[in-house]
């Protein structure tokens, strides 16, 4: 009873450490080091894993880490809060079965060897598979062929500088496999009853961490990009159409007016959330001077696009490619629904599909200042829903746009932004982190700074 008692509390435990990581991860960054000490360490101590336990832990993460989409699905789903409950509930019970597999699997090797070093080797190599799939496959049911972007266990770290460094240094699959290393070794050592090891460790790793992360922010600053010469502008509140195209040119002849340096100005996704016509384009481009460009997400031609203009011409138009399901499209199997039953009004509201252009160039030619920039345009779901993507390396920098308005809790947001880290040290790249609530730029160490608004 008592190791009964003592395996349910070890499972809490653990999940509620990783869920604390992504909720407030500038102060739980170090919880990625420890939420799999209390499972390795009951793991060892004759506990035998399985599948309930695995879809205990799961439905317990999950549950706690979608707050924030439980709260989207209720304020902006078209159907009732009961069907809304039910797709949560079956969202959060489908991802639940990856940790149900993950401990089945723990639970196998339980039995196939007694050897306690043996055991930690198959949970450090089981434990990155499950993460590896979770990132890169899990999401394949909603047709997107891809994996769960912001639950990769890597982000709360990238708050830190030495965690940013790790990143760049072992890529993600090296990252991980250290997180879940220093989980085993101190696992291993509270096994061994040498706590003052496992103490003096825990330590040391956390001194390294703060220490090195102390001495990287009293560092000076590095060659940016101009930033100084970007300007971002929050989108117009307005509903009606003339009022936010109204807004958008007040605010661009405020910033005219207040810093006559910037060269270009940039808008998030969804600034227009209207078919915007050719008309309204070019009242906006009257407003532009020779000298600055102006880089806005929008609806255009019936996609959700990104349109960068200057007094004279539309310079370049981007497409989204990877659409978000349900809210935008619907995917194989699911489109089998369309034309029946209550999955289109789940958020398409019965309106008309987005359909992704079938192929375009990825790259662009950005041209500021006699300088012509080669960028790869992206729009939220096109990183958030592809993390198989790759980055031409001929790109000079990442331009992200995305509608972080959507989540009401910021710590989501957060996870918007680390993701944009991620990508930027991952490609070695920078990023436009540009969104509803601010933009940031990012160079290829993931350190960041916050553009003039």
């Amino acid at each position: 009873m008592k190791k009964i008692a003592s395996a349910y509390v070890s499972i809490i435990c653990s999940a509620l450490l990783l869920a604390a990581s992504f909720f407030w991860p500038q102060y739980f960054w170090w919880a990625v080091f420890v939420f799999l000490v209390p499972l390795l360490f009951s793991f060892m101590s004759g506990w035998q894993p399985t599948m309930s336990h695995g879809l205990l832990w799961g439905m317990l993460y999950f549950g706690l880490h979608w707050i924030a989409l439980a709260e989207v699905l209720v304020r902006h789903a078209q159907v009732s809060k009961s069907v809304v409950l039910c797709c949560y509930f079956f969202l959060i019970c489908y991802m639940s079965l990856y940790s149900l597999c993950w401990f089945w699997l723990l639970g196998l090797i339980k039995k196939i060897t007694h050897n306690i070093r043996l055991q930690i080797l198959f949970f450090v190599g089981i434990s990155y598979l499950y993460f590896h799939v979770l990132y890169y496959h899990s999401l394949f049911i909603f047709g997107v062929h891809t994996g769960y972007s912001l639950g990769n266990i890597v982000l709360p770290i990238l708050t830190i500088s030495l965690g940013r460094w790790l990143l760049m240094i072992m890529g993600m699959t090296g990252t991980i496999l250290f997180i879940i290393s220093i989980n085993g070794v101190i696992a291993y050592a509270f096994f061994l009853n040498r706590k003052k090891i496992a103490v003096y460790l825990s330590l040391l790793v956390c001194t390294l961490l703060f220490g090195i992360t102390f001495y990287k922010t009293q560092e000076k600053n590095r060659n940016y990009m101009s930033h100084n010469s970007i300007t971002y502008v929050k989108p117009s509140l307005g509903e009606q159409p003339r009022d936010v195209i109204q807004e958008t040119i007040t605010a661009i002849q405020k910033v005219k007016i207040g810093q006559r340096d910037t060269s270009l100005i940039v808008m998030p996704e969804s600034t227009f959330s209207f078919d915007i016509t050719p008309r309204q384009i070019q009242m906006i481009q009257d407003n532009l001077d020779e000298t600055t460009f102006l880089l806005f997400g929008c609806y255009y031609q019936n996609k959700n696009s990104i349109l960068c203009v200057n007094k004279e011409r539309i310079i370049f138009h981007y497409d989204k490619t990877t659409y978000h399901p349900f809210s935008e499209i619907l995917y194989w199997p699911w489109n089998y629904f369309e034309e029946k039953g209550w999955l289109p009004y789940l958020f398409l509201n019965g309106k008309e599909q987005i359909m992704p252009r079938s192929s375009q160039e990825q790259i662009r030619i950005l041209p500021i200042n006699e300088n012509n920039y080669i960028i790869t345009p992206a729009i939220c779901s096109d990183l958030f829903f592809n993390t198989r993507v790759k980055i031409d390396k001929k790109s000079e920098y990442i331009l992200f746009l995305c509608n972080d308005s959507w989540f009401s809790y910021s710590y989501f947001r957060h996870l918007m932004y680390l993701y944009a880290v991620y990508t930027a040290i991952i490609n070695q790249i920078p990023v436009l982190y540009v969104a509803h609530t601010y933009a940031t730029y990012i160079n290829q160490a993931g350190e960041s700074r916050e553009l003039l608004s």
